[in-house]
């Protein structure tokens, strides 16, 4: 390493390090112990939160969308769960400590995924294709947060699904999941409702769950 890249890479670290520090002290701070509990605050609680600018540490910690606590109650009923592209696992984390009956799976199970967190960080998870997945677990309803923007895993999990679709992602024409998956859900599937989540300013995300006709 030539010292201009070692000196970028120590800036990148201090810069990383100031980042997660703001993360720690912001209400999100204890997103952790929501975790670890399964008691994730109500969503009135975060509309008076200030985020500030932790996105992007909250995003390499734990993933893209926060978890409240009527996101958590309207899976927990939705029966046995099968998450895809579970990612670091977090979502299956505070769900299993809820109460849920909750099996993770992401195409890596361990790893640096390539969006700043790590497979199966928060949650074990199973090295398997959404597809597989599905296929596999044929009878849980099926949970997929934010599914990569423009790639067709989703669509193929939403496919097999036999019931149920949970999808926490931004609506038709944002940046989560694929045309085709949207495209999918609407002519094979109705809308049975839509919970409200926390959101970071500029995002749009939601939970919706889809029953399949």
């Amino acid at each position: 390493m030539s010292s201009v890249e070692e000196t970028i890479a120590i800036a990148r670290a201090a810069w990383r390090e100031a980042d997660a520090l703001r993360l720690a002290a912001s209400p999100l701070g204890a997103m952790g112990e929501w975790v670890r509990s399964g008691r994730a605050p109500p969503l009135a609680w975060f509309e008076a939160a200030d985020f500030g600018t932790v996105r992007k540490a909250f995003n390499r910690e734990w993933g893209f969308a926060i978890p409240c606590a009527e996101a958590v109650d309207a899976l927990a009923r939705l029966g046995p769960l099968l998450e895809v592209g579970a990612g670091s696992g977090y979502w299956s984390a505070i769900l299993a400590a809820a109460g849920c009956d909750v099996i993770a799976t992401d195409a890596l199970a361990e790893g640096n995924i390539g969006y700043g967190f790590h497979a199966g960080r928060h949650f074990a998870v199973r090295q398997m294709t959404a597809v597989e997945a599905v296929r596999a677990f044929p009878h849980r309803a099926v949970l997929c947060s934010w599914p990569t923007p423009g790639e067709p895993w989703a669509l193929g999990a939403a496919r097999c699904a036999k019931n149920v679709f949970a999808l926490v992602g931004e609506p038709k024409g944002g940046v989560t999941g694929s045309p085709g998956l949207y495209r999918y859900l609407a002519t094979r599937f109705d809308l049975a409702h839509t919970v409200a989540i926390p959101q970071f300013p500029g995002s749009r995300d939601a939970l919706s769950v889809y029953r399949r006709r």
